[in-house]
């Protein structure tokens, strides 16, 4: 006896690659001859803008026949909307919008039982700058310019040490993105975040005409800088030198060293509500000769900030406590930096320099490190100098309860400068390497490692490049390198994992050829994401 079911929709998990598929009909359940949807290995779906996505589906029955492609109908879709023209089985497509974590569906429809086969497939179409890599601010023929290399590097071939797989420089990207000269007078770079998910930061180009803010992935312009304050301009007569965008409390600072605050509504944006026009004032005082010290902020939710007129340290707070993921009446506060470890503390060392009172020493400079004890806690390192002689001060801050700071891990140390002439020109805290106690110093085009831990070693003559080292940065946790950029134009990687044991032929990851940039003037690895 033959038996008929009639049936008003069939959905059947079929195992290997087949997800799920819609009943139109009436039929004989012995007629259904499930399908396996396949992709060869070489299909790519990860692709740069400009490249073609083709997909050539291999469709099977269970027992590995091909189909016979006159018996159904093909559609595909892009996160389940139709598009014209997508009704062969095989996608040639030439995206031209980037797009992240989208879904390519292919259905595949039973002409005689109504069935319908899908398969997900998850595409992503990114710009050429969208991979791991250092953005590089330069001046070249009176002009801003903006490059990027981007950086394939292999952390297992040589173990202990980074080599590049492969580099790709990239010259004139804001220009060839946007059709437009990025502007005049070159100053900085910084990167700014959302809280959270997977959004790539995007890039602040500080300069002289007027400040730019871009897309981190693309380059594409945002708008300019003029058009985050209120009233849609800068402060008459003056020009943003540096900043520090936290999740709520953003800072710049100009060239007279005033700083300008916005306390934005929510963390999920880039940019919400605009800057005061009006430079903020501490106990009744306006600040000037002042300047945001770079540092991370998710935990500690406050910045740091060198006030040089009145040579001292002060604070400005993102948020009311540590425990808070929002804005609060505390936020953008200036606070008072403690001067000495507090009471229950460790003593400060003999030649500690109270923080409320640097009298007596000019600031070479201030860099941020993670304290190795504390993961939460944010480190500092100060070189200051001193009729000749220049000293390392060393410093941690710890945001535990509300807004009560307390100084932890200090440290004072003279540097031993035998063997070495000249004056340093420049100075990084090795902010990210894991472990490390280095602090670099050039001196012109030669980079020395001073070791903190050991301060009575002298300095250690790491390299010398071609010309003169004009930045350094490694703004990525855990990086085992750092981007060096030059006034020749040349930007080299140099390996900084433990640097002073490092053998010679390690010490150079990548550099690019003497005059790709321009005369650098700021490169920053990029983030990506908080």
């Amino acid at each position: 006896m033959k038996y008929i079911y009639k049936l008003a929709s069939v959905i059947l998990m079929v195992i290997s690659f087949v997800g799920c598929y819609k009943d139109k009909g009436n039929y004989d359940l012995r007629d259904i001859k499930p399908v396996i949807i396949g992709l060869d290995k070489s299909v790519k779906t990860n692709v740069i803008l400009g490249d073609s996505i083709n997909i050539y589906p291999i469709i099977t029955y269970e027992d590995s026949t091909l189909i016979n492609d006159d018996d159904y109908t093909f559609k595909w879709t892009l996160d389940l909307e139709d598009k014209e023209g997508w009704n062969n089985k095989n996608l040639k497509w030439k995206p031209d919008i980037l797009m992240d974590n989208k879904n390519l569906t292919i259905h595949v429809l039973d002409k005689k039982t109504g069935v319908t086969y899908v398969r997900n497939i998850s595409c992503r179409v990114a710009t050429v700058y969208d991979h791991p890599g250092y953005l590089v601010l330069s001046e070249k023929d009176g002009k801003s310019e903006l490059g990027y290399l981007t950086l394939t590097f292999d952390y297992t071939s040589v173990p202990g040490y980074a080599i590049i797989k492969e580099a790709v420089p990239h010259t004139g990207v804001y220009k060839k993105t946007n059709g437009e000269d990025l502007g005049t007078g070159p100053i900085r770079l910084h990167e700014h975040h959302l809280r959270g998910g997977s959004v790539k930061g995007q890039q602040l180009i500080l300069q002289k005409s007027n400040g730019v803010d871009v897309v981190g992935t693309s380059f594409e312009k945002v708008f300019n800088l003029e058009e985050t304050f209120l009233g849609g301009s800068l402060p008459q007569g003056v020009t943003m030198e540096n900043a520090m965008f936290m999740y709520y409390v953003n800072i710049l600072s100009d060239n007279n060293g005033s700083l300008y605050t916005r306390i934005k509504s929510t963390d999920k944006l880039f940019h919400s509500n605009y800057f005061l026009t009006t430079p903020i004032s501490y106990q009744g005082e306006v600040l000037t000769d002042c300047r945001p010290i770079y540092s991370v902020y998710q935990h500690q939710k406050f910045a740091l900030i060198h006030d040089n007129k009145n040579k001292r340290l002060l604070g400005i707070l993102d948020g009311g406590t540590v425990d808070e993921n929002k804005p609060s009446i505390d936020a953008g506060k200036v606070i008072d930096i403690p001067a000495m470890p507090s009471e229950g503390e460790p003593v400060a060392p003999k030649g500690f320099v109270p923080l409320n009172d640097l009298s007596g020493y000019e600031v070479e400079h201030i860099g941020f490190y993670r304290d190795p004890d504390d993961y939460y806690r944010n480190g500092f390192v100060m070189v200051l100098e001193k009729g000749g002689e220049y000293f390392v001060q060393k410093f941690s801050i710890d945001r535990a309860d509300g807004n009560i700071l307390t100084l932890v891990n200090c440290s004072f140390d003279k540097m031993n400068m035998s063997g070495v002439s000249g004056t340093p020109t420049k100075y990084y805290t090795l902010s990210y390497v894991v472990n490390s106690n280095d602090l670099l110093v050039v001196f012109g085009n030669k980079l020395y490692i001073y070791d903190t831990m050991n301060p009575s070693d002298p300095l250690h003559l790491y390299y010398t490049f071609t010309g003169n080292v004009n930045c350094m940065n490694n703004d990525e946790y855990g990086s085992r390198q750092i981007g060096v950029g030059l006034d020749n134009g040349q930007l080299v990687v140099v390996n900084v994992q433990k640097p002073i044991n490092v053998p010679d032929e390690y010490k150079i990851i990548y550099e690019t050829p003497i005059g790709t940039f321009g005369n650098i003037v700021d490169a920053k690895m990029r983030i990506g994401t908080y």
